[in-house]
């Protein structure tokens, strides 16, 4: 099973974005990035919206409720 962090961390490497760029789309810090990625950490509930925007993912995908996101780590 996949992880929150590893999936933002998958499909922010997929999208060809540093940390520090997704940071800053979010109007977070780079390390809230880092600790959302490695897990210490998860996003405030506001930023799953914007996050799967960026990522041009539905919510669902990015909470991995769907088959497709759960799979993708494994």
């Amino acid at each position: 099973m996949n992880t929150l962090g590893q999936r933002i961390a998958y499909y922010r490497k997929k999208g060809g974005l540093t940390q520090e760029e997704l940071a800053e789309k979010c109007s977070v810090t780079p390390q809230a990035v880092s600790k959302w990625e490695n897990d210490i950490s998860a996003p405030d509930i506001t930023l799953i919206p914007v996050l799967a925007r960026i990522f041009n993912i539905s919510c669902d995908e990015l909470l991995g409720a769907t088959r497709e996101a759960a799979s993708l780590l494994k």
